[in-house]
């Protein structure tokens, strides 16, 4: 498990999460970009998951409220000790998944984005077609975990100031029906000046 300093991005998560057109159920997470090689712009993504307490088990809702063309194609969940026992739980539109798939890890997080990155929990992939089984705008899917400890710790570790957290990383595809990102949900203070004046943009994003 990694250290992730900073409490600076809560509120620019802040800011982006009002944006939504979809009111959290649980806990919104937002799933910022840290690797868009091809500098697309990424300005209409909007990626998040909502995390809800389900007593024994946690669900955690991934949607995608982009106005532009986005596809979530992987979702990957790093090792921890707070959930165990992942399953997929439900989804919305023509979103399919299933346990598994490629690439077997994602994009290796910068150091900003708390480095290198600490094993698969879990990893669901679309399936094919990708483009058309992914999670579109307007749609959601449902991965469901058993609470190992308090959904108080799950919510805590995700945090960016989390001291002893967990990540969860995205493959976005199809964006702007051109190129892919990957995004993440842990971006520290200091990824927030590399962003800059984009930074609000850079925080949603895949193909």
């Amino acid at each position: 498990m990694k250290r992730f300093g900073i409490g600076s991005m809560i509120a620019v998560a802040g800011m982006i999460g009002g944006a939504s057109a979809v009111a959290s159920a649980g806990v919104r997470i937002d799933l910022a970009v840290y690797e868009n090689s091809s500098g697309g712009d990424t300005s209409k993504l909007d990626l998040w998951v909502d995390v809800i307490d389900g007593g024994s088990v946690v669900d955690f809702v991934f949607r995608n409220d982009s106005t532009g063309a986005a596809v979530i194609s992987n979702v990957y969940f790093e090792m921890n000790s707070l959930i165990a026992n992942g399953s997929l739980a439900g989804s919305t539109g023509n979103v399919a998944f299933s346990i598994g798939g490629a690439p077997p890890n994602p994009a290796q997080p910068a150091f900003l984005y708390g480095g290198s990155w600490g094993g698969n929990l879990m990893r669901v992939a679309a399936s094919a077609p990708a483009p058309q089984k992914g999670i579109g705008p307007g749609e959601s899917l449902t991965v469901r975990f058993d609470l190992v400890g308090t959904f108080a710790d799950v919510v805590s570790a995700l945090q960016p100031n989390a001291s002893d957290g967990f990540r969860i990383a995205q493959h976005v595809i199809s964006v702007n029906n051109d190129f892919s990102v990957w995004t993440i949900n842990t971006p520290t203070p200091g990824s927030a000046a590399v962003l800059g004046l984009g930074g609000l943009v850079a925080m949603r994003r895949r193909r």
